[in-house]
């Protein structure tokens, strides 16, 4: 079906899906105000030649696709889909059996992990289910040649339809190991089936805004570069609208199976803010995910590089002042997980800690395309803007922050933040071009914002 706006530009062409019985769906998300026209081409003369239009008024305060800007992740917003910088912070969610037909549960993990913690998103494996609701591996799918599970899409188009309402984004993991059989080996890697796949996910989740997608974990086990950049290739040729594609790379290396994906992505075991610096910079073209899963757990087998909830925290500034990576968050502490399903993060105790991160860079506007690692400006960590004067500083442990504004433009207003406790700002008044010593009433790790910068609508 393709989809042409009356001034002639853009276009949007997308496929069929198949609905059951004798009925075939098809989609559109207008990106641009006003008529578009479409018609249906098919080599089934009852689907062919089909011909329509519908008209798309502005909505100004709407996220729309997740994109690439730079190095930076970002959403389109507003009637000419301006990209909005954000540092995607997932927390580990339910596989598509446990969230099927439970809306109610959707509508309640949002209100927990998105609105009172300030999680960006969900992230979601898939693996096998994708052929089966109920089945995770291959190995439990008796069908040499299987259709996609219209199930799994509908749950999956009800999460992120949700979840993009509420202003955040879902992250999707499409494939396992091989070693748990949670892979699309048995049927070939982009073979028959998975092309359909490929072809019937582009259909019915592309024309949906707010998703991205990973190919899976441990991928230098069972995946090629060429198969990942097949993959990417084939799926972009049916997907009508843009979404970011990756596939998570090699142990501690900043290296790559597929330099072709949409961002590149590491597994990286407890990356401290070094670390982010130089995954931005190893290639500063694409945005950058360190796509472990960066887990509070009991476990003495992944002691090493599990999580606190303290690290957790560090970890979500390091990330952003870093330049923008996102990761992955998920609390298994206790059964939690085990009554769930596993994998999925129960509550964190200090939840407050992830909402003041979540206040200070994205509904203050904090965290901007713009946005540029500034060395050598603190005795912390620091963003700048080539405006001159807009600037945020971090550090840990301190009562005392020294920062340079030599370079700022004219006096500007600063407010400090204690980023261990619920969100309040402290009055810094207004600061002079030149050094300072900022002096905060208490030790503790603070983030200092210098400058008007623009909140974000709600």
């Amino acid at each position: 079906v393709r989809f042409v706006h009356e001034s002639g530009q853009p276009t949007h062409t997308t496929g069929m899906f198949f609905a059951g019985g004798g009925t075939w769906k098809f989609r559109f998300c207008g990106t641009r105000p006003g008529r578009w026209r479409f018609t249906t081409k098919s080599s089934d003369a009852e689907l062919n030649g089909h011909r329509g239009s519908i008209r798309i008024e502005a909505n100004t305060d709407r996220y729309g696709f997740v994109v690439g800007v730079g190095d930076k992740w970002a959403r389109q917003r507003g009637p000419a889909g301006q990209p909005e910088a954000f540092v995607p912070q997932f927390v580990m969610y339910a596989s598509p059996h446990l969230f099927h037909r439970k809306p109610k549960m959707i509508d309640r993990d949002i209100r927990t992990f998105i609105v009172e913690h300030g999680f960006t998103g969900f992230h979601v494996p898939i693996n096998c289910r994708w052929f089966d609701l109920d089945q995770a591996a291959s190995s439990q799918i008796d069908s040499d040649d299987p259709d996609p599970d219209p199930r799994t899409f509908e749950a999956l188009e009800v999460l992120i339809t949700k979840v993009h309402a509420a202003g955040g984004t879902v992250h999707l993991w499409a494939w396992g190991d091989e070693s748990r059989r949670q892979t699309p080996i048995k049927w070939g890697i982009n073979g028959q089936a998975d092309r359909r796949l490929q072809r019937y996910l582009a259909a019915r989740l592309g024309p949906i805004p707010g998703w991205s997608i990973g190919y899976g974990f441990d991928l230098w086990e069972w995946v090629e570069g060429p198969q990942l950049t097949e993959w990417h290739r084939h799926l972009h040729a049916h997907l009508g609208w843009p979404h970011l594609l990756g596939g998570r790379a090699h142990k501690n290396r900043l290296t790559q199976i597929s330099e072709s994906l949409d961002y590149s992505s590491y597994e990286q075991h407890r990356p401290d803010f070094a670390t982010y610096k130089a995954t931005i910079a190893r290639r500063p073209k694409k945005p950058s995910f360190s796509e472990d899963r960066f887990r509070i757990r009991q476990s003495r087998q992944y002691a090493a590089k599990d999580y606190t909830e303290v690290m957790t925290r560090r970890g979500l500034w390091h990330s952003a002042m870093a330049g923008g990576v996102a990761n992955i968050w998920g609390n298994l502490q206790g059964d939690f997980a085990v009554n769930r399903g596993e994998g999925v993060s129960k509550p964190y105790s200090e939840r407050h800690w992830i909402k003041t991160f979540n206040v200070f860079f994205h509904d203050r506007g904090r965290f901007t395309l713009d946005s540029l690692h500034a060395a050598r400006l603190s005795d912390g960590s620091g963003l700048r803007r080539p405006t001159k004067g807009h600037f945020v500083f971090y550090k840990e442990d301190t009562r005392v922050l020294t920062i340079d504004l030599s370079s700022m433009n004219r006096n500007q207003p600063a407010v400090a933040v204690d980023t261990t406790r619920g969100y309040r700002e402290i009055s810094l008044g207004r600061l002079s071009p030149g050094k300072h010593e900022l002096r905060f009433p208490r030790r503790s790790d603070w983030a200092v914002a210098v400058g008007t910068f623009n909140p974000r609508r709600k």
